[in-house]
């Protein structure tokens, strides 16, 4: 691409620091990282999912709404590694500024591939929370204090994740252009609002995690399965840490020119985290009902193969007498 008759593709979209070179070839980059950790987290979000769905469908046939955002997350967590890997095949995501072509940053197709992200994760993480609120409400019913305040919370997910999405949506229009950054409102969208979304973010995250303790502190008392519920709200607990040190490191590390480098090495593998550990928290539940399950699968196996040797066992003795 070129531009006023220079041809982009032979400049890099930022001068590289003193005794650095740009390297358009092999240059480094965490797009290997950025793919292990996605095939790692997505393929136990998947295990878990399909857990859920396998328990919750053809077994108990209790599918409901929990069940249906959850898969809805899911598929949001997908679709948000996809765009992740594509971002560094077509753009250099991940790599040095200095070591992407300046034509990459100035067509409007990269530039709103890479900020398509940001809706997919607003999405995905309002559905995994809302997952979790309506499995909340399987156990607390709505008339209940505790009910109230559930419904309460995904009243203000809505409003809230709607907000943010109608942002993004437009950012994608208005903040994609050369030069568009240094407008106040682009400025305000990619500094200040993400942070104040990313607060929210992690505000709303401790509270799902937390609304449930008190009366969960009482089933873990009486409960033979102590171990599971530790685990729960351990892996909430993950989810709460990468949410936290997400905007911990968006913060500190704001203004930076080599953004596309920090914010996979910090931004990005967080909210792979994030996004994956509150999917799979809300799974988890389904792990005893599948192994007891499978345990009964596999003892039914194994019975019906001692029958079949025991039968094959009484034809030969009969096949013998007749011979005899």
């Amino acid at each position: 691409m070129s531009y006023e008759g220079i041809d982009l593709s032979n400049y890099p979209a930022m001068q590289p620091p003193a005794g650095q070179h740009s390297n358009f070839v092999d240059p480094p980059s965490v797009e290997n990282k950025l793919l292990i950790i996605n095939c790692v987290f997505t393929s136990l979000m998947a295990v878990m999912i399909v857990i859920r769905l396998v328990i919750k469908g053809p077994i108990t046939k209790v599918l409901w709404w929990d069940d249906y955002t959850c898969f809805a997350a899911a598929i949001c967590s997908i679709i948000h590694a996809v765009v992740m890997m594509e971002q560094c095949e077509q753009i250099g995501y991940g790599r040095h500024m200095w070591d992407i072509p300046a034509s990459k940053l100035v067509d409007k197709d990269n530039l709103r591939l890479l900020s398509a992200n940001n809706i997919v994760y607003i999405v995905c993480i309002f559905l995994a929370k809302v997952s979790m609120l309506l499995l909340y409400l399987r156990i607390f019913p709505k008339r209940t204090r505790l009910g109230k305040w559930i419904v309460w919370m995904m009243v203000f997910l809505g409003l809230f994740t709607a907000a943010m999405l109608g942002t993004a949506i437009a950012s994608e229009f208005k903040c994609i252009t050369v030069g568009a950054q240094t407008t106040s409102l682009c400025h305000n969208i990619s500094t200040n609002l993400i942070i104040f979304q990313a607060a929210v973010t992690v505000a709303t995250d401790f509270y799902v995690l937390v609304l449930p303790i008190p009366p969960f502190f009482r089933t873990l008392v009486q409960s033979k399965r102590k171990l599971l519920i530790a685990l729960i709200f351990l892996t909430g607990l993950v989810a709460c840490a990468a949410s936290t040190t997400r905007l911990g490191l968006f913060v500190a590390k704001m203004g930076s020119s080599d953004i596309l480098w920090v914010e996979a090495n910090n931004s990005s593998l967080y909210s792979i985290v994030e996004i994956n550990t509150a999917i799979i928290s809300g799974c988890l539940l389904n792990v005893p009902a599948f192994v007891d399950y499978s345990r009964e699968l596999a003892l039914r196996a194994a019975g019906e193969s001692v029958t079949k040797s025991q039968s094959g066992v009484v034809v030969c003795r009969a096949e013998g007498q007749d011979m005899v």
